[in-house]
């Protein structure tokens, strides 16, 4: 292959290929590869630069999500220019989808309608677009290495039964399991102390299947001041038995324990992993937040329905 170029353009018909398609060539060409894929058929139609309007459309069909900014702390107020940074960060976002014809339109200072006319997955919008998005790297706190792994455990149990809980519809018992879900999240986070290290320090940010295809990572690259906090980071907890805690919106996504070897030096590079049970959706999912960067306010979802209107006012 010329040394020249550095990734190839695919156009596929079935987003669900994109695993196999990976591993595939990867195995074939014998060294990492970036893949620029475009879905196109029935799939996902993937358009760099594909413009987002700021007017709602009309007629319109396909979803619609209202959104309500919520003042980032009690003495401050929606302003025009969180307004509009809070837009361009969701634009960012709704491109990272892959969503043609989109449109964001402020209804007034404090809310945006969302017009989504290709995504179906009513779901996966508002994760992508109501999550904060804030990343940062925290180090495990001495003394708390055998507490870590109890916290872990009881907040996955947590998680199973706020599962079991949504088929059930039982709202007081919802809200009561989130309640001590709550809870054990900020007992983990107690376990961990915060860095300079965030996702303020991001480049760039990219889903990837693990070297044995069976599940899926998010590939970090950190800017010059990034690469050299991490290098710290990991020099500081190398041999420890201290985990890094890689934090998303003050919840723990992944603990690696950095190995001895590293001790002198840190990690060099500027790039990072983040493992966990990622799924393709998920890792892509998460891959497209930190590309956007945090939000600077949070989002409350006032609504998220589908529409069928082929009439204007």
């Amino acid at each position: 292959m010329d040394k020249r170029y550095d990734s190839i353009l695919l156009a596929m018909s079935n987003p669900k290929q994109q695993l196999s398609l990976t591993t595939v060539l990867v195995k074939l060409i014998g060294f990492p590869l970036t893949l620029v894929l475009v879905f196109t058929g029935c799939g996902l139609q993937k358009l760099v630069g594909q413009p987002i309007s700021d007017r709602a459309h009309c007629p319109f069909n396909g979803m619609e999500l209202t959104l309500q900014i919520q003042p980032p702390t009690k003495a401050s107020g929606i302003t025009p220019e969180l307004s509009d940074a809070v837009k361009n960060i969701l634009k960012q976002r709704i491109s990272g989808l892959g969503i043609r014809g989109a449109a964001i339109q402020t209804i007034n200072q404090e809310q945006l309608l969302i017009q989504l006319p290709d995504e179906k997955d009513a779901q996966q919008a508002e994760r992508v677009l109501g999550g904060i998005g804030e990343l940062d790297f925290r180090q495990q706190k001495s003394g708390t290495e055998t507490q870590l792994p109890i916290e872990l455990q009881v907040r996955e149990g947590l998680l199973q039964k706020q599962n079991e809980l949504r088929k059930t519809g039982d709202a007081k018992a919802l809200a009561e399991n989130q309640q001590a879900l709550d809870r054990s999240q900020e007992a983990i986070a107690n376990l961990f102390e915060r860095t300079d290290l965030s996702g303020k320090n991001l480049k760039d940010s990219n889903p990837q299947p693990t070297p044995d295809s069976s599940r899926w990572e998010i590939t970090l690259r950190f800017d010059d001041i990034g690469e050299k906090a991490f290098a710290q980071l990991t020099k500081d907890l190398a041999g420890t038995g201290r985990a890094i805690g890689v934090f998303l919106d003050n919840s723990l996504i992944s603990s690696p324990v950095v190995g001895q070897e590293y001790a002198q030096t840190g990690i060099t590079g500027g790039s990072a992993v983040i493992t966990g049970n990622f799924t393709l959706q998920s890792a892509q999912e998460l891959a497209i937040q930190l590309r956007s960067g945090a939000l600077p306010a949070p989002l409350k979802v006032l609504s998220n329905r589908r529409v069928n209107n082929n009439r204007c006012p």
